[in-house]
């Protein structure tokens, strides 16, 4: 399972109604997810801009270094998201 084969966007009956149906919230998933997943130990921020070095780093460190750090380890997936 790639997670490109996964939920990637959604409208109210695919996030609010479908689930609502089946005895689940959204938001709640869409936390514990983010408790489960998101580190900064595993991620990457691509900043691209006409500003100088200097201003993208204080910008990056303004935004992201409140990112907790909770050591992860990276998920691995094959290399072909579709299959052979």
């Amino acid at each position: 399972d790639h997670p490109l084969n996964s939920f990637s966007t959604g409208n109210l009956e695919t996030l609010s109604k479908v689930p609502q149906s089946k005895g689940l919230n959204t938001r709640d998933m869409v936390i514990e997810f983010y408790k489960k997943h998101y580190s900064a130990n595993i991620m990457k921020v691509v900043l691209y801009a006409k500003d100088s070095l200097d201003q993208l780093q204080t910008w990056a460190e303004e935004k992201f270094s409140g990112v907790p750090n909770k050591d992860l380890a990276r998920n691995s997936f094959p290399s072909d998201p579709y299959g052979p």
